[in-house]
């Protein structure tokens, strides 16, 4: 991928498909995700990349740190495995835990740092990667998918009760997604 060489999780939740489609990477992806268990944060929040070489204040971006979800669900789609959504499933957890956190009683995750629309050619001539769309319409709309996911997972490896509980928060985190972004008309109310 153009001159990058490291384990960027946004790159990775984006390509793993892709990956898995054209080779089998269920090992390669095993032994990254065990890398992304080992560099996340205590309080949850997952590295932009991995292995972390990056400086300490590099962790929690939506959509990069959602590779800690998104990855073993697609790998498990990919190759039937649940081993894989097993021995992420305690990681996905502190991951989402996280997000709640910061995201709070309204569930819309705002205020924190994010890549957001990386590299959108629709900011070129401000000289900036970040794109126009906001950067907590993302954040949000991220958590609302890994919570989906999340409690998908669940119900694949039979904890009725957690996939009620994540059920339950994307549910939420949907519905003030569309109270905040959404207008009457059904548009996304933002650039």
């Amino acid at each position: 991928q153009r001159d990058e060489r490291l384990g960027w999780t946004g790159d990775a939740q984006a390509f793993a498909a892709t990956a898995c489609f054209n080779m089998n990477v269920a090992t390669f992806f095993t032994r990254w995700l065990q890398n992304l268990r080992d560099d996340q944060r205590a309080d949850g929040a997952v590295p932009h990349v991995a292995p972390h070489v990056l400086p300490d204040h590099a962790f929690g971006a939506a959509g990069w740190a959602d590779a800690a979800i998104i990855v073993p669900w697609t790998v498990y789609l990919s190759y039937g495995d649940k081993r894989v959504l097993a021995e992420n499933y305690p990681a996905m957890q502190r991951w989402l835990a996280y997000v709640y956190q910061r995201a709070g009683d309204d569930f819309i995750w705002s205020g924190d740092f994010h890549f957001g629309d990386w590299l959108a050619r629709d900011r070129d001539d401000l000289g900036t990667p970040y794109g126009l769309t906001e950067t907590d319409l993302i954040a949000t709309a991220f958590y609302a998918y890994s919570a989906t996911l999340l409690a998908k997972i669940a119900r694949v490896l039979k904890r009725e009760a957690d996939a009620e509980t994540y059920e339950a928060v994307a549910e939420q985190v949907r519905a003030a997604f569309c109270d905040e972004f959404v207008t009457v008309n059904g548009r996304i109310g933002t650039n």
